[in-house]
């Protein structure tokens, strides 16, 4: 990266408007006269372009005559002017989505999309994340497999991993599919599949509402299919750039079929829980998610579920994935283990 060797400068032989009055039209005129994002600083010079992010008070701007990326002191911007939108966090914890408008040397207004205003003061931004607001831009998808082969008893085991998301302004979902087969000779086929979506609603001061639905198949379980349905809160712990750790507590219907005689189940559940998400760190993202059931309707049972995916970033949007889950349940089915997990090594595409 490199520092600014190229400003748009004002020439004192030329006619043109006072500044004051220029920062005065840019505020009146409709948003979509600009095709680009503009900076100004105390000297008057100004630069436009798109900007990348901001962190670290330096912020990167490209711009048409640049073959690279500007890099520029945040606290050296006097005014800005956005026609893009972008995430934007704030030094209360709080996150918007929306463009940026200076309205004084000082406070800057975030614009969402519905119109909304937030106002704030310009050293109270501490990051800027480049988002869309197109449906394509917000959405996030990826699959990897899985293949292992053994000469001894003609083993031949596969395993994938699939996951959709979409991040809107107050709103984000997600869905998730993970399957493994495993075949060998003279013994019975292993099938463990697991599906998952997730609604999180945000509320006020990081608290968020909980939706979601998973799903699971299980020979080591003898569950012929487990269908929990969870409504729940959560409260983000901390919420950066670059993850976040949060908490979750709610109800769970746990309704379970299984393969063998034992009677079918339909309990009520209570569940608490953390999960914590690491994105962008070089090439890496971890999540981790650890949640725990106790039972309102059978005595003395609970569960436990664990899961932890290491991402690693490869060129052209490939990357290798390793995914651990464990299930834990202290009264399964009869004959069934009370512990069933998961290793999976895979090579994906994302988008």
């Amino acid at each position: 990266m490199r520092s600014i060797c190229r400003l748009v400068k004002r020439n004192s032989h030329e006619t043109c408007l006072p500044l004051g009055l220029l920062l005065s039209l840019l505020l009146i005129l409709p948003s979509n006269v600009f095709s680009q994002d503009t900076l100004y600083f105390e000297n008057e010079n100004f630069i436009e372009g798109e900007i990348r992010n901001m962190e670290g008070n330096l912020l990167k701007i490209s711009a048409d005559y640049g073959g690279e990326d500007f890099t520029i002191e945040w606290d050296q911007i006097k005014a800005i002017y956005t026609s893009n939108h972008y995430e934007i966090h704030l030094s209360d914890r709080t996150f918007h989505f929306g463009r940026m408008r200076s309205v004084s040397d000082s406070t800057i207004h975030i614009i969402s999309n519905n119109g909304n205003i937030r106002s704030c003061h310009q050293k109270d931004i501490l990051s800027i994340t480049e988002t869309g607001q197109d449906f394509r831009s917000r959405f996030t998808a990826g699959i990897d497999i899985g293949f292992g082969l053994a000469k001894a008893n003609n083993l031949r085991r596969f395993t994938s991993h699939a996951n959709v998301a979409y991040q809107a302004d107050k709103w984000h979902g997600q869905a998730s599919v993970s399957a493994l087969y495993s075949f060998q000779d003279e013994t019975e086929p292993i099938r463990r599949l697991e599906e998952n979506a997730d609604y999180h609603n945000m509320l006020v001061n990081d608290w968020t509402v909980h939706l979601s639905v998973s799903f699971l198949t299980s020979t080591e379980q003898k569950l012929s299919l487990r269908s929990s349905p969870k409504l729940g809160i959560g409260k983000y712990i901390i919420r950066k750039k670059h993850g976040y750790w949060s908490i979750a507590a709610g109800t769970n219907l746990n309704m379970e079929r299984f393969t063998n005689e034992t009677p079918d189940r339909n309990s009520l559940e209570g569940y608490f829980g953390t999960e914590i998400k690491l994105i962008k760190l070089k090439d890496l993202d971890l999540f981790t998610k650890a949640m725990a059931f106790p039972s309102f309707t059978e005595s003395g049972r609970w569960r436990f579920d664990f899961n932890t995916v290491l991402r690693y970033h490869l060129p052209r949007k490939f990357y290798i994935n390793t995914k651990f889950t464990l299930n834990y349940d202290n009264q399964p089915a009869a004959w069934a283990s009370e512990t069933d997990y998961v290793l999976h090594l895979g090579l994906g595409w994302g988008w």
